[in-house]
């Protein structure tokens, strides 16, 4: 099965530890699923604003 993940932060103070743990514990259960993993989609919060980036 294809899939996508959505990684998501709260704040940009610790978005790069927290992107990278939440990615790392769904590429995990994808790989258990036997899935393929399409495209990664990322949101940093901060000051009220959204980035989103997909990778």
């Amino acid at each position: 099965m294809k899939c996508v993940a959505y990684v998501r932060t709260a704040s940009k103070e610790h978005s790069e530890s927290s992107l990278s743990i939440q990615l790392n514990v769904i590429e995990e259960y994808i790989n258990k699923q036997n899935w393929q993993l399409c495209k990664i989609y990322k949101e940093e919060k901060s000051l009220g604003s959204s980035l989103n980036v997909g990778l």
